[in-house]
């Protein structure tokens, strides 16, 4: 069952717009829910800008970044600070000044930390060969920034050009209490892996900061993840080949993951060596539970690291730092062919009775989320580029990009780390040279709720799992999708409302839950703009 479109052409009027989605709409197997959706007023984009990012909430305002381009080849970036309510009105905008006017500075992030929003700003000196990060508070109130800038990292890259001059990057904890502030040091090719970070408690007060030499040249080591947990413990998580880069030797993995985590204000040091046999860990991120636990989890495969065959969970106890748990599920024929034609399933079906391997290929490990209880859920999605060559003339030659967003698999693990269940959700995005503009989706979260939303073919609202998944691209009978996973890992699809009468497309990598209650869709077309509130109430 799924709900018919509620979006009329009546929304096309000024002011703010609602209408409620009941909960009989929903599956019944779910928690009884209400979902409230709210349609902000059209909005003229303002010069040649749009919204980049949400990047805080807070009192029931939240506050997104939009970036300005200006130059030739809009190369030249300019930002303001914008503070909307929940009715989705502009409330205060304020242009950002940049510490140094210069092409060599950058606004790396704007970060809530606690009650309290913070501009990083970086910038390259040519002269003294340093790239120095600052950190700025801003108003939250008035959206002013408060001139009391403060050097919080620095990074020499002296003898090195100025597009080696290191990265910053941060990361809070996952009740927000804490924040790493981290960065890599040049690449050298002859070197070693070399990173710092500095740890801070709210307040911007410096816990303890370290700068580390991992016993791996830089061209065997790929930093994959990076995190902290509420006591201020570290974790860097990566990739380390033996000889070469080449990922498959003789038909073997040639490559393992290995996380290094820094532990009581870094004086401890611990090293954790992960891998599966003969398995390809095609992918891996890291996470800390709420009990303080290292969760590390992705995709593996049998003949490479692109093609999957199932996947793994390693929980590290945080007392004893033991390894807790360690599970591995391939993925069932019936999951490995789900939203493929019936030829294709068939033939797989066939190659299975065989005793030959099947996988599915190009999936990537987006996101852990933690629960509560211990346990999690897994979300990838399938992406794939293609390049398709056409030569102009015997010098030239044109390059077009496919980009292609599809399935979302969905995995939901126990506390113990077995499987509860695995869910693949139909979606088919092409774009050409946009990279994925409007494609891929969004999510929302709470407790064991789980919902997806994203740019949708309308004919794909009563699939099946069996046959043609319509492609969306951006064109008529287009929709924004919400498909909610119950408990019990059945979907429920619906549309939302209809993007032509909406006179919008949505942004999902843009969009994003700010709260425990509410998503924030932001969509345009042409130079208009507009946000959709979603209020998820129990």
């Amino acid at each position: 069952m799924h709900t018919p479109m509620i979006f009329q052409a009546f929304l096309r009027e000024a002011g703010l717009l609602s209408w409620l989605i009941l909960a009989t709409a929903l599956s019944t197997d779910a928690q009884v829910q209400e979902l409230q959706v709210h349609m902000g007023p059209e909005m003229r984009e303002f010069g040649n800008s749009t919204i980049a990012d949400i990047v805080a909430y807070q009192d029931g305002h939240y506050y997104t970044m939009r970036q300005h381009s200006a130059g030739l080849l809009g190369t030249k970036n300019a930002f303001t600070l914008e503070k909307y309510d929940l009715d989705l009105q502009l409330v205060e905008a304020q242009d950002i000044e940049l510490l140094q006017r210069s092409r060599l500075g950058s606004l790396e992030r704007i970060v809530q930390f606690g009650d309290e929003l913070y501009m990083l700003n970086a910038y390259r000196d040519k002269k003294t060969r340093f790239n120095t990060l600052f950190i700025e508070s801003i108003d939250l109130s008035t959206l002013e920034q408060q001139k009391d800038f403060r050097k919080i990292a620095e990074i020499d890259y002296s003898g090195y050009p100025n597009d080696n001059s290191g990265v910053f990057d941060y990361k809070l904890s996952l009740d927000s209490s804490k924040m790493l502030v981290f960065y890599a040091l040049p690449f050298d090719r002859n070197g070693q892996e070399e990173f710092g970070f500095h740890v801070y408690d709210l307040g911007l007060k410096e816990l303890w900061d370290r700068q580390i030499l991992l016993p791996h040249e830089d061209r065997l080591y790929d930093l994959e993840d990076f995190q902290i947990d509420e006591n201020g413990n570290v974790y860097i998580l990566g990739r380390v080949y033996q000889d070469n880069r080449r990922p498959k030797v003789k038909g073997e993995p040639n490559y393992h993951y290995e996380i290094t985590a820094f532990y009581e204000s870094g004086t401890v040091q611990e090293t954790y060596r992960v891998e599966l046999g003969d398995k390809f860990l095609s992918d891996m991120k890291m996470a800390v539970d709420p009990q303080g636990d290292l969760i590390c989890a992705g995709f593996y495969g049998a003949r490479d690291d692109v093609n999957i065959l199932g996947s793994y969970f390693i929980k590290i106890d945080r007392e004893s730092k033991a390894l807790k748990a360690k599970h591995f599920d391939e993925f069932g024929i019936q999951f490995l062919t789900a939203n493929e034609r019936k030829g294709k399933q068939k033939r797989l079906e066939k190659r299975a009775k065989a005793g030959r391997t099947v996988d599915i290929g190009e999936y990537y490990l987006n996101d852990i989320i933690i629960r509560p209880d211990g346990g999690a859920f897994l979300v990838g999605e399938q992406f794939i580029i293609d390049i398709n060559r056409t030569p102009m003339n015997s010098r030239f030659i044109t390059d077009q990009y496919l980009y292609h967003y599809n399935d979302i698999i969905v995995i939901n693990i126990n506390p113990d780390g077995t499987i509860k269940w695995t869910q693949k959700i139909p979606k088919r995005q092409i774009s050409e040279n946009d990279f994925g503009y409007y494609s891929s989706y969004t999510q929302y979260y709470r407790g064991d709720q789980l919902f997806f939303v994203f740019n949708d073919n309308a004919r794909n609202l009563n699939y099946t799992g069996t046959g043609r998944v319509e492609v969306f691209n951006g064109r008529a009978n287009s929709v924004v999708t919400l498909v909610e996973l119950t408990p019990a890992g059945k979907q429920i699809r619906q549309a939302l409302f209809d993007l032509r009468e909406a006179q919008m497309i949505t942004r999902p990598k843009v969009s994003e839950q700010v709260s425990p209650e509410h998503m924030i869709l932001f969509g345009e077309y042409g130079r208009r703009e507009r946000f959709v509130r979603l209020s998820f109430l129990q």
